[in-house]
């Protein structure tokens, strides 16, 4: 009996035959259909890493192993890596279904452009890729997904989009940037992928960081809170979860909350004159507390929940400021999407100084609003069973 996911194999297959037929390329038997793709780039030389099934080979594969082969050459330019991945397997890598980008960091210290050009450019590669970096270098990554039978690379992708759901991480598309890169007018950040040994000999992939790039280049590696603030700040949250602390005036406990955010919202107001940039934000958003240590009361008074707003807001605030410390103040980034709020706001001024935004943006002034809204319940004390 076929499984699931060699049903779902089977149907990419069918889609490529169809293709092919109709558009007149290479026949199924002389493709390698690349599921994920990582680059990296030392002293000129390009090295291009693949996952991919070989549609001769898969009725000798089984569930376990159904996740794809790994192949690898390298070349002076990505397009002649994948030609002599070619003469080595006698297979075309074939990109139109392509789920992933993996680009070594150390490429990406040094800049991004040449090695995410050939995915933007080539007929065959998917803009909406997502994209990803490897705390080492791409071919060690999917060298370990490929041996080691790591998640698919459209779980991969899904990794990534859950994290951002969570408020834990972004999710960035190899169009979105290209489209960065091309403008000038924002920055991007983009997850960084780790192997992490799991015991006897496995590994399996985890997202272990946020890289920050200005331009093409990644400039720095943001933490978890700080990849909040980002996602807080450009309006990629919706959702979040938050611990925060909150004092207890009666017995002088410092007492944790666990909350989940909802309905995470937030505005941008831009205004400049000159040389000065003004940028105001309005966060608000509604607080469910899920956790926390308070067993000695049953549900929250109006003082508590006062002090439960209050603390969640600063908590929110704290995100919010460190990520501009980081990105605006330290680097002149701008992952947030202020220039692109200054072209709408301020069109006129936009035009007169879009060359010197990044040099600007470090000096502008900041303003941080936060409303928090706990919403009305009974809270379940931590280690408590049955209801308050």
């Amino acid at each position: 009996m076929k499984t699931k996911r060699m049903t779902e194999i089977s149907l990419l297959l069918a889609g490529c035959v169809l293709f092919s037929a109709c558009s007149g390329e290479l026949p199924l038997n002389r493709r390698m259909i690349v599921q994920s793709a990582g680059v990296d780039e030392s002293g000129g030389v390009f090295t291009l890493s693949v996952n991919a099934f070989l549609a001769d080979r898969l009725q000798m594969k089984t569930q376990e192993n159904a996740n794809g082969d790994f192949f690898c050459s390298s070349g002076a330019s990505v397009t002649e890596a994948a030609g002599r991945i070619s003469l080595t397997t006698g297979r075309e890598p074939y990109f139109p279904h392509n789920q992933a980008v993996v680009i070594g960091q150390a490429t990406a210290e040094k800049g991004i452009g040449a090695a995410l050009s050939f995915f933007t450019e080539f007929y065959e590669c998917r803009g909406t890729a997502a994209l990803y970096l490897a705390q080492n270098t791409a071919e060690e990554l999917l060298r370990g997904a490929g041996q080691n039978g790591s998640i698919p690379a459209r779980e991969l992708a899904a990794l990534s989009e859950a994290g951002k759901q969570a408020g834990r991480a972004v999710y960035t598309e190899v169009f979105t940037a290209a489209r960065c890169l091309t403008d000038g007018e924002r920055d991007f950040c983009v997850p960084i992928l780790s192997l992490e040994q799991t015991g006897g000999g496995e590994a399996r992939i985890t997202l272990s960081g946020t890289a920050l790039f200005s331009g093409e280049k990644m400039v720095e590696t943001l933490d978890e809170r700080q990849t909040q603030g980002v996602l807080i700040v450009s309006g990629a949250a919706k959702n979040m979860s938050l611990k925060t602390e909150v004092p207890d005036e009666k017995t002088g406990r410092i007492n944790g909350v666990q909350l989940a955010l909802e309905n995470l919202q937030t505005a941008v107001r831009c205004s400049a004159e000159n040389d000065s940039v003004r940028i105001a934000l309005q966060v608000r958003c509604d607080a469910l507390p899920t956790e926390w240590n308070l067993a000695a009361q049953a549900v929250l008074d109006e003082t508590g929940t006062a002090a439960l707003e209050t603390a969640c807001e600063q908590e929110l605030m704290q995100r919010i400021s460190e990520a501009l410390s980081v990105c605006a103040r330290q680097h002149g980034c701008d992952p947030f999407g202020f220039g692109r709020c200054l072209a709408r706001q301020a069109p006129e001024w936009w035009r007169t100084h879009r060359q010197d935004w990044k040099k600007l943006l470090p000096d502008c002034d900041f303003t941080v609003e936060v409303c928090c809204r706990i919403k009305a319940g009974e809270m379940q004390s931590a280690g408590a069973t049955g209801k308050n």
